[in-house]
């Protein structure tokens, strides 16, 4: 082994020892920029894009914030080259000066930069000097889609991102994949009931949904999980109990975020019911209980939760359960393309 030597600028000193560009390369290496982005697809209006980041070498960074010209449905696909092409104004600009303890420690921080208008758009983040860009699109709504897959009839429940209050009247666009070219087909669509649940065909093959209201039009797609969902008990009581959540499909260490709705579905007069308390249990693929968690339903007869699927954890079918109910989602180890 061998110790390289650097002088108070930074440059490398016996430049004639023989495998000094070997060292220079694994130099260059270390000091190349490294960014790590997590932000949200959905920002509520007045709220703030907030951008989690992971960073190594990077003093500034300059966020750019776009209108997207792409459809909703297109927003997730990546366009590579043509990417420049599909931004429209822009409406923000803002630079970051970011703590570095030196060139080769990785580093984290938290970015936020306030949004109100309602819309899709698209994040371009670069850092001066270098040639590194990361970008993504996110729609700033206020509408929030949490499914409940079950053997009959789909349900979607379609709530304000802000409150959880349900919205009665909204759309729910539902659709398929084209396995031929890998583009989303729209199929149709259905009206949420006075409960913020909409019921989707039971004999289509659904794979996404999308809701939209009025002006809020840009919220993007959310896929689905299509089995293995079921009510426990019986159908005929009084209140049921349906669990929602924001995804179908979980990679080991993410969050499942869901939501209960407790309700009365009365044909003549269907209603939410406040004060109820459940026990919801996450299962694992073996159906071993992971963790457990107790809920109050809120005035508008819902519940907001979450559990971290375990970071060492077989793949498979997890489960969300409830004395009244039971949802299924699905753990799958990331696999690169």
């Amino acid at each position: 082994s061998a110790v390289v030597v650097l002088d108070k600028d930074g440059r490398v000193q016996y430049p004639k020892y023989d495998r000094i560009n070997v060292f220079k390369n694994q130099l260059n290496e270390m000091e190349m920029p490294v960014l790590n982005i997590q932000s949200d697809n959905n920002v509520y209006p007045g709220k703030d894009l907030t951008l989690q980041i992971k960073y190594v070498n990077t003093p500034r960074l300059v966020v750019r914030i776009y209108k997207s010209l792409r459809q909703p449905e297109d927003a997730w696909r990546n366009y590579g080259k043509n990417s420049k092409s599909m931004r429209g104004e822009l409406v923000k600009e803002v630079t970051f000066k970011m703590n570095l303890a030196n060139s080769y420690t990785e580093a984290d921080s938290t970015l936020a930069i306030p949004m109100d208008r309602l819309g899709l758009y698209e994040y371009v983040i670069t850092v001066p000097g270098k040639q590194l860009t990361v970008s993504n699109r996110f729609s700033v709504s206020r509408l929030a889609a949490l499914t409940r897959s079950q053997t009959n009839n789909p349900e979607v429940l379609v709530t304000d991102l802000e409150s959880g209050k349900p919205i009665e009247g909204a759309t729910v666009i539902y659709y398929k994949t084209n396995m031929m070219n890998g583009t989303i087909q729209r199929q149709g669509e259905v009206k949420t009931d006075r409960l913020g649940i909409a019921i989707l065909p039971a004999k289509k093959k659904i794979e996404h949904i999308r809701p939209v209201l009025r002006e809020d039009s840009s919220s993007i797609i959310t896929n689905i999980y299509p089995y293995g969902t079921s009510r426990s008990g019986q159908e005929k009581e009084t209140v049921g109990l349906s669990l929602f959540t924001d995804r179908g499909i979980y990679r080991p260490g993410q969050n499942v975020f869901f939501k209960g709705i407790a309700y009365v579905k009365d044909t003549d007069n269907p209603h939410v019911v406040a004060g109820r308390t459940y026990t919801v249990t996450l299962r694992d693929a073996n159906y071993k209980d992971v963790a457990s968690k107790e809920f109050k339903t809120d005035r508008f007869g819902s519940f907001n939760g979450e559990f971290t699927i375990p970071a060492q954890t077989l793949s498979g079918n997890f489960t969300l359960v409830t004395e009244r109910s039971r949802t299924n989602i699905r753990v799958e180890e990331y696999k690169r393309p």
